[in-house]
């Protein structure tokens, strides 16, 4: 019996990764016994020796809360990387549904857990500032379908370095 339902769940998860028409690459997140499944989308990467303005599709992606939009890095970087701004819009159907202003790499939170691991890099709440952000978004089924503008501003950074974004939920206990 619970191998059936295990195979229908896995089912089920196949089903919706392969209602995904968006950009990039999308990939299912177990979750340990009682977490939260998710979904992990990683987008191409790009010169970070560049100013770069980019949007990328998210249609289809699957129906979920607390999605997070993380700019991932080498975790080797150096001090001129950390001038260089991030900026990100998820829209859907023309309305912004997130919008996460430009924020140095220096200022943003960095999630890595080893130094052998990328840096992913996010946009939080900043607890001092009045005008906080909240970096999360919901996807709702049967909506318009989601699009993701990114913005980066590279002031000095002449290194070959490569990024890219990756929008990820759950996964997690």
């Amino acid at each position: 019996m619970c191998v059936c339902a295990s195979l229908a769940g896995c089912n089920t998860e196949s089903r919706k990764a392969s209602e995904y028409m968006g950009d990039g690459k999308i990939e299912y997140l177990p979750s340990p016994p009682l977490g939260i499944n998710g979904w992990r989308v990683e987008l191409p990467r790009f010169a970070l020796t560049e100013n770069v303005e980019k949007t990328y599709s998210l249609a289809g992606l699957p129906e979920g809360n607390d999605y997070v939009v993380y700019l991932v890095i080498p975790s080797e970087l150096p001090p001129e990387i950390k001038e260089v701004t991030f900026s990100s819009r998820v829209m859907q159907g023309g309305k912004t549904l997130k919008e996460l202003p430009p924020k140095k790499i220096s200022e943003m939170i960095n999630t890595y857990s080893s130094p052998q691991d990328n840096n992913f890099y996010f946009i939080n709440r900043d607890p001092r500032s009045t005008n906080d952000v909240n970096y999360v978004f919901n996807v709702i089924k049967d909506t318009a379908p989601l699009s993701l503008t990114i913005s980066i501003h590279n002031p000095s950074v002449r290194l070959p370095l490569a990024a890219y974004v990756k929008v990820e939920r759950g996964g997690f206990k």
